[in-house]
Formats: C-alpha cells, sequence, structure tokens
C-alpha cells in the first residue's frame, strides 16, 4: 500500500517546519521538491518504521477538476461532526495502528485552506504550532490570530469563534 507525502515546498509542510515540526518525508530522496514536486508516494511500510509522533493530515474540498468532496471544512462548515467523524475512521485503519501517533491520539485532519489559498502554511503553522508544542504555546491562540487576519487584513465580518471548522479534533483551550 501506498502513502502520500508533501516535499519541502509544499505549503504543509512549510506551515509545519515554521511550527518547529519535523517531517519523516526529509529522508526521501524527493525532499527538496526539485522540478516543482509538491508530493511524492512512499511505501506504507516506510512510513510505519518511520513510526511518527503526530499525523497531520489535510482535507480536499474541491478537485482540480471542480468535483466537491466531503467533508465540508473551513469557512463553507459551521458543524465540526464530519470532520471529527473524519479523523475518528482515520484512528480505525488497521495499518496504522501500531504506530505511536495513533497510540497517543495525536492524528489532526487541517482545512485543505491551509494548503490551497492565500491564508495558506502561515495560520496553519499557527495551528500546527499549538499541536505539535501545547505546553510551550499554552497561551497562544491560533484561532485569535486567524481571527485578526479575517478581520484587519482580509476586512471581512466573519466570527471564528461561532463559524468554521479548521481543525480536527478542535485544540485544547
Amino acid at each position: 500500500m501506498a502513502a502520500a507525502i508533501y516535499t519541502k515546498i509544499d505549503p504543509l509542510t512549510q506551515a509545519c517546519l515554521l511550527a518547529g515540526g519535523r517531517p519523516i518525508a526529509e529522508e526521501i530522496p524527493d525532499w527538496l521538491g526539485e522540478g516543482g514536486v509538491y508530493g511524492t508516494t512512499v511505501d506504507m511500510e516506510w512510513v510505519m518504521t518511520q513510526d511518527p509522533d503526530f499525523i497531520f493530515a489535510h482535507s480536499v474540498r474541491y478537485t482540480y477538476s471542480g468535483i466537491a468532496r466531503e467533508p465540508s471544512y473551513g469557512y463553507d462548515e459551521n458543524d465540526p461532526a464530519a470532520f471529527n467523524e473524519a479523523v475518528a475512521v482515520m484512528k480505525t485503519r488497521p495499518l496504522l495502528a501500531g504506530l505511536k501517533a495513533i497510540k497517543d491520539d495525536r492524528i489532526y485532519i487541517t482545512a485543505g485552506d491551509f494548503r490551497n489559498n492565500a491564508m495558506g502554511g502561515i495560520l496553519g503553522a499557527a495551528y500546527v504550532a499549538r499541536i505539535l508544542h501545547p505546553e510551550q504555546f499554552a497561551d497562544f491562540d491560533p484561532q485569535a490570530i486567524h481571527q485578526q487576519f479575517i478581520t484587519d487584513w482580509m476586512g471581512l465580518e466573519y466570527d471564528l469563534g461561532a463559524n468554521g471548522v479548521f481543525v480536527a479534533p478542535p485544540l485544547a483551550d
């Protein structure tokens, strides 16, 4: 079985690096993303030998062909149930069962917005930093930074306290 992983030039990898994480993909030959390669495929067995401390997946809402996929997330969704269910399903995958990230309940799904639009890597990095380093960032509020981006930079009236689904499971307070 194969697994898709991202190279160094991908916004999700950049978010991980900005947040102080170390992607397991650093060990693969395609890591630098030469020629504009944002992702590569590895054997799932290789992922298992790396035994990651965390697993981050991202949801793709719209494909290049314009097809909408579930679950809905980000600004289009206010109910986290489907996003949380996607995490629950990932936790039940037999190939993942022995991984440290699964045993320690550190598997997350993030909104594709953190990869595929202007808010991308920086806001994603804020959320990932809080997940990776909860003690160091106990007083750090990624949602407040995200809200400031929406309000001050985008000039929009959108309340993240009542709307939007960007990370599952939700960040601990």
